[in-house]
Order: structure tokens, then sequence, then C-alpha cells
């Protein structure tokens, strides 16, 4: 398990081989934010990127939920299932193609 809001909501990660967690979390632990390229503006809802975690400053697959306020944004972290709202302009970074190719 890897979030839990309450006893219906909750989000989990199989485990085990040939998963596409281990394979997702590879890519990430190697993505570069400062050569990433930077989003479209302005970001739309439904958006998938990379947003860095505040918790432990590293990158990771988010889905855009909305705005949140000037310059920050709502996403859920697709892999953990975990919602952050983080700053637009420096927290969020365009996805490599071959990390848009795993399903959220």
């Amino acid at each position: 398990m890897t979030d839990m809001i309450d006893a219906t909501t909750f989000h989990v990660r199989e485990v085990g081989q040939g998963n596409q967690y281990a394979k997702i979390d590879e890519a990430m632990e190697n993505f570069d934010a400062q050569t990433a390229e930077e989003l479209e503006r302005p970001i739309k809802k439904g958006t998938l990127c990379a947003a860095l975690f505040t918790t432990d400053s590293k990158w990771y697959r988010v889905r855009v939920l909305g705005t949140a306020g000037k310059g920050q944004v709502e996403v859920k972290f697709i892999d953990y299932g975990n919602v952050e709202v983080v700053n637009a302009e420096a927290d969020l970074r365009k996805l490599p193609a071959h990390l848009l190719a795993y399903e959220p």
C-alpha cells in the first residue's frame, strides 16, 4: 500500500517479477529535471508530467488535477496515489516519451 486516505480510498502497487513499477522507478531515478523540457503553457488538467515530491525531493510521474492558486497546481502521483500541491513553474517538467509509454 502506497497511500491511504480512509478505508475505502487507498492505492496499492503489485510487487513481484514482471511488474512495470520497478522499470518506472528505475527510469525516474535517472530522470534529469535540469535537461527535461518545460511543459507547454497553460498547463491543462489531465496533463501527464513529472513533479518534484517535497518530502524526498525526488521526481515522480503525475497527472495534473487542476489549479490550486496563483502559480500552484494540484497533482496526483499516479504510481503511488498521493496528491500534493506543487509550484507549476519550478516543480513540473515534461516526461520523456519512454515514461509516457507506461499506463498510469
